[in-house]
This record gives C-alpha cells, structure tokens and sequence, in this order.
C-alpha cells in the first residue's frame, strides 16, 4: 500500500517495522482465539483493547526510541470517528490508519474454530466501503488484484492453481499450476498466463487444505521468483 502511494523510503521502512510489531504483546493471545472454540472472554477483551499500548511499551523496554514507529503501533487500532482504542483519540497518524485497514483485513480473512474466514474478495470489497473509496484501500486492491496472492483459483484449462502475483491487469495474474486438467496432483508446477483464454480464471476454487499441504512451498515461492519463464 505505502509504496502504491508513493511514500517515503522512510516511511516505508517504519510503517513495516511497524506492521511486524503491533500485536507483540498478544502473540500467545492470537493464536488462543484462533483454536477456541468459543466466543471471545471479558478477560481476553480486555487483553485486546490494551494491547497497542502494550506492545509500544514492549518496543521502549527492548530499546526502540524511534517514536513515529512507536505512536504508530499505540493508534493502530484508533479510528477518525472516536470509536477506535484504547483512547478514542480522533488524530490519528497516516501510519496507524494503514496499520489498522491491514489488521482489520487480515483479521477478516483469517479462519477461526468458531468461525469461517471472509473470502479475500468479500474482505476488500468490506475494507473500500469501509474507507469509502479512499486512497489506501484503492491502493492494497490495485496491488493485489481481484485474485491476490495466495488464493486458490479455477482455470478454463480445468487445472486448480495458486495465485503468485498480480498480472499485467487486476483480473489476470501469474498463477501456479498445481493440478492437471482432472484434479490430480501434479509434481512440476507449471506457469500459467490467465490472460491467455485458455488459462484464464474461471472462478476461486474451494480452498483445499490437503491438496496444497502436499505442494512443497518452495515450489511455489521459488516459482514465483523465477519469473518469467513460459510454459
């Protein structure tokens, strides 16, 4: 998003140490709510709401003094409106309003044992209304595309494959061919061009966690630094 909008260098550099630092004080926390199955407890509510404030003071104590990184991570949760927190301040820095649209999309396309995980399509559509058509939720939908990386995808070919980058246009983008044209698994993944008919994407497909825990990640990742090449 930051370099979409053309940001600083520095800014850039803040904003991600940032990003990787603003739920350090709930980690364990997280991950607990991800596998209960049960709604969220006062007690961990209140773990929630203190936690920007939190994770600051854990930063200052491992001896970060750089304070925009530091009130970034304190706002990340504040909203223009008031109702963010934990102050309800309404003058929030351009660091923590990018902090929180990304948390909040984030948290709505994570799964969770009491609940279904938002579609990554569903998610931005939420997350452009939400901000109304600004610019940072125009910015992460044209960075990553209508199928962002990731995402399991239906091809004219009949092939499933995982989405690697965003193409040339928002509805074409490189994927990984992980299965032959009948759904079999396949050992050499295969590039293909959705903009060419024949590959084009017909559809996400249904997330199929046994299917891509048998696809080494460096098929996929190596793959897609590879670049270029056309088969």
């Amino acid at each position: 998003m930051a370099q979409r909008m053309e940001w600083t260098a520095a800014n850039i550099r803040i904003v991600t140490l940032a990003a990787l630092t603003m739920n350090a004080s709930i980690t364990d926390l997280q991950g607990q709510m991800a596998s209960q199955d049960y709604p969220v407890l006062d007690r961990q509510r209140a773990q929630l709401r203190a936690h920007p404030f939190d994770s600051a003071a854990l930063l200052a104590q491992a001896g970060i003094t750089d304070t925009v990184w530091l009130e970034a991570v304190r706002q990340h949760h504040e909203q223009a409106n008031g109702k963010g927190y934990p102050t309800g301040t309404t003058q929030i820095n351009e660091l923590a309003q990018m902090l929180r649209m990304a948390d909040v999309f984030m948290a709505r396309i994570c799964p969770r044992v009491i609940r279904a995980p938002m579609s990554v399509q569903d998610a931005a559509r939420q997350m452009f209304r939400d901000d109304k058509g600004g610019a940072m939720s125009s910015a992460i939908i044209k960075v990553l595309g209508i199928y962002p990386p990731g995402n399991l995808v239906k091809l004219a070919s009949g092939e499933l494959g995982v989405v690697m980058r965003r193409g040339a246009e928002a509805r074409t983008p490189l994927v990984a061919a992980v299965t032959d044209t009948q759904g079999r698994s396949v050992t050499t993944t295969l590039h293909r061009n959705t903009a060419e008919p024949a590959f084009a994407i017909t559809g996400p497909a249904a997330d199929d966690k046994n299917l891509l825990a048998r696809v080494p990640p460096e098929r996929l990742y190596g793959y897609a630094q590879a670049g270029a090449q056309q088969t």
